[in-house]
């Protein structure tokens, strides 16, 4: 409708009064329109003029039957909203709360997740970096090197650092936290936890060895540590529960040196690990020549967590001392993932660990019984001894002067190590792994399924 205001203001010209009025074209309404495209071309940063060339360019004109200056004008009207409205985006939860701008809760909720989306390759250039002015600074280059406009990078670098400063102090989970405050999806919440958290520990991405690595990449390894390795994991209210590494947990780990500094030891560990990989991998040859390396590599990249800087250089240490060494003898994802899972099993049946997040019986009667039964029903089956040692047959395994039986369950993929003492035969809750008393042989080779064994056992895997 048009309407005609006359305010009659006096304007003093050349000492006389001059009575002015002005035409309006107005429209009323008590719902604020907002539309996708053009919200999404404000937030990646684009100028009026230029969001009228792409909607030109997009074919707006004809849908509509629009000129120019009608879109022009209504670009710029649009873009007027979404700036009163992004002091209210900034604090989500105000934004439903808020009279001035009557939005429906659906279209709220789009506003918001577009704000605080992110592009990966933004991201990728701040991980790890303190969110400072200092980083800030470096948007420019940022820009220049991702194609995305310097407005947009400075948005998603002050969203970063604003979820950073509210829940850094927070207690509870780190993703809920986010959540509540900020309202953001799931997938979106844990995101944001990934950058808070490699925020908090300065982690070192920005070296040439992993420019290979996706922020995704990041955010997977980052959701694990905060599971397992932090304060929260233990304690679901401490302060900064899923911001800092557990250091109780980072000291413990250097109880993993022996693991390489006990000769004997590193011998078993490896002995125990190449009779479950054995016939599993094609690259076995290369993983029983490299066992030792790899484990040096691993446990002392462990040990050395207590250090901040070594912290901070977690992931390269891991490339260099063992991704690198894997992919040059050709391994594949699945046999890095059956390496692992065998490396971690095989550590809790040795005598130094096996108190530590192992369940071990003393009792044969709580394994399967003659038929292969267990007690609870399911059915096991005994294994070929696969690894021999000089004056033992070899379709036996032997550790040192024990003979290693290897029983599994099909059903729940449980298995059980048992040590054979043939010639002398020690009561039951006798340590592991006993000794011979003379030169090593193996009776039990052709045990028939489920047979009971008279000697301790340990259940892993299951």
């Amino acid at each position: 409708m048009r309407v005609s205001i006359q305010p009659y203001s006096y304007v003093r010209l050349d000492k006389s009064e001059v009575n002015m009025s002005v035409e309006l074209d107005v429209f009323v309404g008590n719902t604020t329109i907002m539309d996708k495209e053009v919200y999404q071309l404000w937030l990646n940063g684009y100028t009026v003029n230029d969001a009228v060339k792409v909607r030109i360019e997009g074919g707006v004109m004809e849908e509509c039957e629009a000129s120019a200056e009608v879109l022009l004008s209504d670009t710029m009207d649009q873009f007027r909203t979404f700036q009163m409205c992004e002091r209210l985006l900034q604090n989500p939860a105000k934004l439903a709360n808020q009279l001035l701008f009557q939005i429906p809760p659906d279209r709220q909720a789009m506003l918001i997740e577009r704000y605080y989306a992110f592009d990966d390759d933004v991201v990728r250039e701040v991980l790890g970096k303190k969110l400072s002015k200092g980083t800030k600074k470096d948007l420019d280059d940022v820009s220049t090197k991702t194609g995305i406009t310097l407005k947009s990078c400075r948005r998603q670098f002050d969203n970063f650092k604003r979820v950073f400063k509210v829940v850094e102090e927070l207690k509870g989970p780190l993703v809920e936290n986010i959540k509540q405050h900020f309202l953001l999806p799931d997938q979106l919440a844990r995101d944001y936890a990934a950058i808070v958290f490699f925020a908090n520990n300065r982690f070192e991405t920005g070296k040439k060895k992993l420019q290979y690595l996706t922020f995704q990449d990041f955010a997977f390894c980052a959701g694990q540590l905060i599971n397992n390795w932090t304060v929260g994991a233990i304690d679901n209210m401490v302060e900064d529960m899923d911001v800092d590494l557990d250091k109780e947990f980072l000291q413990d780990l250097k109880d993993l040196k022996i693991l390489i500094t006990d000769k004997d030891l590193l011998d078993q560990h490896k002995s125990l690990v190449c009779v479950a990989l054995r016939g599993k991998t094609k690259v076995f040859n290369e993983m029983e020549a490299n066992f030792k390396n790899l484990s040096r590599g691993l446990v002392n990249i462990a040990a050395k967590l207590t250090n901040t800087k070594d912290v901070r250089d977690f992931f390269i240490d891991l490339v260099e001392k063992f991704i690198e060494p894997c992919k040059s003898d050709k391994w594949t994802a699945t046999d890095v993932n059956l390496y692992l899972t065998h490396y971690t099993n095989s550590a809790h049946i040795l005598d130094t660990f096996k108190h530590q997040n192992v369940w071990t019986s003393q009792s044969p009667r709580e394994g399967p019984d003659k038929q292969g039964l267990g007690q609870d029903h399911s059915r096991w089956t005994q294994l070929p001894c696969l690894v021999n040692s000089e004056g033992v047959s070899r379709e036996c395994n032997t550790l040192g002067n024990t003979a290693i039986v290897q029983m599994t369950c099909p059903e729940s993929g449980a298995h059980i190590l048992t040590t054979g003492i043939p010639e002398s035969q020690p009561p039951l809750g006798a340590p592991w792994p006993p000794k011979l008393a003379s030169s090593p042989h193996c009776p039990y080779s052709g045990l028939v399924s489920g047979t009971d064994l008279p000697w301790p056992w340990f259940c892993y895997g299951g």
